[in-house]
């Protein structure tokens, strides 16, 4: 499920992620299994990669955003990275918090990391963790269980 959201997320994302100049690597444990929400994952995957794009490298010639996904323990930890401005103290402290945005009036409504949050936390039964050195890029760490929502699947 993953590997498949991921791929359909960066296809969608393809020409705005080309013309930006990253570069996007993924890194997947060979074989792990995600049984999820495949709607969630792909709202959270597409706004942490949108975020990188718009956020952290707005404005360099290139940079790059690495996705890396691992199994621990039955949980899916993915951590998605980039190389771009980070974020000022004052920043990580809102950015979960809904209409925060840095970029007003620029397009941004202030919901990518809300909505990355909620679904994380609320549909998925996960952890989401802000990783950030200022002016070394952005990190955010989702531990997700590997399987969530199967009894439900299983019932209909």
């Amino acid at each position: 499920l993953l590997q498949r959201v991921l791929s359909e997320v960066l296809l969608a994302l393809n020409s705005r992620i080309e013309a930006s100049g990253a570069v996007v690597s993924v890194t997947i444990s060979p074989g792990l299994l995600l049984e999820s929400y495949p709607g969630a994952m792909e709202q959270i995957l597409f706004s942490l990669v949108e975020n990188a794009l718009v956020h952290g490298l707005a404005g360099r010639e290139s940079g790059a955003i690495n996705i890396v996904a691992s199994l621990s323990d039955g949980f899916v930890v993915l951590e998605i990275s980039d190389n771009g401005c980070g974020m000022v103290e004052d920043v990580r402290k809102h950015a979960f918090d809904p209409f925060f945005t840095t970029r007003l009036g620029q397009g941004s409504s202030g919901l990518g990391l809300y909505l990355v949050h909620s679904l994380a936390t609320g549909t998925l039964h996960g952890h989401v963790e802000l990783l950030d050195t200022e002016g070394a890029g952005t990190a955010l760490r989702l531990t997700l269980p590997q399987r969530v929502g199967a009894s439900e699947t299983a019932a209909r």
